[in-house]
């Protein structure tokens, strides 16, 4: 038997940290999302004694998270995973296609290394750029390296999975926990099954509340489960993730030899510390320790806040695909453009997005990850449909990528070795390239990328190809591309006068003859 020692060291490194390392909460103090509306019932109305979503086939695998990324693994693996399946109806567990990786928001959030991160910053994340699942994520993205994944392809097939909508839980009040029942109920929507939310427990506080810890219930329970939350314990932040209810459990919360209402029901929660932990990974979450939310006998007062979160699939239309060598990721932070003809030197003010990654993040580090990572070579994928209604305006798009380069600790180096604007609008993937396949050093302060609009296409062995060079020259075709009987493939193409027409070419091969059809003339 022989060591790896390249995975030996980081491994007995991290083994030394704290799985609450840094920052844990779900939502950021300086950041407040729209509150879930109230229940459509009433505290009194009938309703199941018992709900638990995570015995849905939408919930995924309980899993043991990886040092400090409690937030990512209840807001990414736990809560995007079960709305996007409950939202395709289909199955979670068994399916890594159809579980999303915490791993991947995780390693963009914190820092390049064993820290802790916000739950919402990773579902905003999420809303722009999709999310990759864990088999595109791969095993092979060990953690301790801390590393980005590369290929387009990976980051394409993740695009379309978004969150739409983040809200919030206020559980301080018997108001809002009939909210979340009934929400695990139907979501309030009607829908099948209910919907689950994450809320975190950020440990001690400046009145010396919320020092939680769990331990034994030997109590009423409509699932068999003995274990409970309880606030004393030293517990430091940590996010969790509330799947359900039941009623039937009640504790003599203050000792006064009879069980008051408050003293009744409780969540169901599932942690992130494996199966082995507790009940088979999941716990009671009282009722009372909301409803005494800043007191001794309560959680945090931050902490009665629990994230509801809406998704969408929604597949791209305009997609950046960026090809770099780079060698501290943490200087880069990426923005896009688009402005009107090709001779553009800079985006317009009004076309230009920000993303959410890169921006700062992932530390002094190669672009996959640490000196123990493959190297600072990497390919991402930006989904930039939002440029969509403005580039629809323009007769001559000339896209562009801005990188701006700035000193976060060590400086770091390299260059863009190539950018591809990829433009699904037509349903073929119309490929634009950067201008001499671009090749450009990154210097500090903004460096910009130019794409000027030109159609490529791929053939059947996958090379690109470009159908028409120069609005001046004839259609050229490239020598390994074999034409298919009635072959067609839209083109766009300028007259002197700049007037914009396109056009697809029909093959005649009975014939031998070729047809024109031009589809717009503007």
């Amino acid at each position: 038997m022989t060591l790896d020692l390249k995975r030996l060291i980081p491994v007995l490194l991290l083994a030394l940290t704290s799985v609450d390392a840094g920052s844990q909460a779900i939502f950021r103090s300086d950041v407040s999302y729209p509150a879930l509306a109230p229940s459509r019932m009433q505290a009194d109305d009938s309703r199941p004694v018992f709900c638990d979503n995570s015995e849905s086939e939408y919930f995924p695998e309980i899993i043991m998270q990886f040092g400090g990324s409690c937030a990512q693994a209840s807001g990414i693996h736990y809560l995007f995973t079960y709305e996007m399946n409950r939202f395709l109806d289909r199955p979670a567990k068994g399916h890594p296609e159809n579980v999303f990786s915490y791993r991947w928001t995780w390693h963009l959030l914190n820092g390049g290394q064993d820290e802790g991160s916000i739950a919402s910053d990773g579902i905003e994340i999420v809303m722009k750029a999709g999310c990759i699942s864990v088999k595109d994520y791969g095993n092979e993205e060990n953690d301790y390296y801390f590393t980005w994944p590369s290929g387009y392809d990976r980051y394409y097939r993740g695009m379309p999975y978004k969150a739409k909508a983040i809200r919030e839980i206020d559980l301080s009040t018997m108001t809002g926990i009939n909210t979340l029942m009934d929400y695990f109920l139907d979501k309030h929507d009607g829908h099948k099954g209910g919907g689950v939310v994450s809320f975190s427990l950020t440990g001690d506080s400046n009145d010396g509340t919320a020092a939680w810890g769990y331990g034994p219930y030997n109590g009423p329970s409509s699932c068999g489960m003995n274990s409970t939350i309880n606030m004393e314990g030293s517990g430091g932040a940590h996010a969790m993730t509330l799947v359900g209810y039941d009623l039937a459990f009640e504790k003599d919360f203050d000792g006064d030899g009879m069980i008051s209402e408050p003293e009744r029901g409780a969540f169901i929660l599932v942690n992130s510390w494996g199966t082995f932990w507790q009940s088979n990974g999941k716990s009671y979450m009282p009722f009372y320790y909301f409803l005494n939310a800043g007191e001794p006998n309560g959680v945090n007062s931050w902490d009665s806040r629990a994230m509801a979160i809406d998704v969408e699939y929604k597949e791209p239309s305009l997609c950046f695909q960026v090809n770099l060598d780079y060698t501290s990721r943490n200087d880069l932070t990426f923005r896009f453009g688009v402005a009107d003809g090709a001779q553009a030197k800079q985006p317009d003010r009004k076309g230009i997005i920000h993303y959410p990654f890169p921006a700062g993040q992932g530390g002094d580090n190669l672009m996959r990850g640490n000196y123990f990572a493959s190297g600072k070579n990497i390919d991402m994928g930006f989904d930039v449909s939002e440029l969509e209604p403005y580039v629809s305006t323009l007769k001559a798009p000339c896209y562009f990528l801005i990188i701006n380069k700035s000193v976060l600790g060590k400086s770091g180096s390299g260059h863009v070795n190539q950018v591809l604007v990829h433009d699904y609008r037509s349903g073929t993937d119309i490929v634009s390239k950067s201008e001499n396949d671009a090749d450009v050093g990154i210097s500090l302060g903004l460096n910009y990328i130019r794409i000027p609009t030109r159609p490529w296409f791929k053939d059947a062995k996958g090379k690109w190809y470009d159908v028409c060079r120069t609005s001046a020259n004839p259609i050229t075709v490239n020598d390994d591309y074999t034409a298919y009987p009635e072959y067609s493939e839209p083109m766009a193409v300028r007259t002197a006068e700049m007037d914009y027409a396109k056009m697809k070419v029909h093959f005649d091969g009975e014939n031998r003859s070729v047809k024109l059809d031009i589809t717009r003339y503007e």
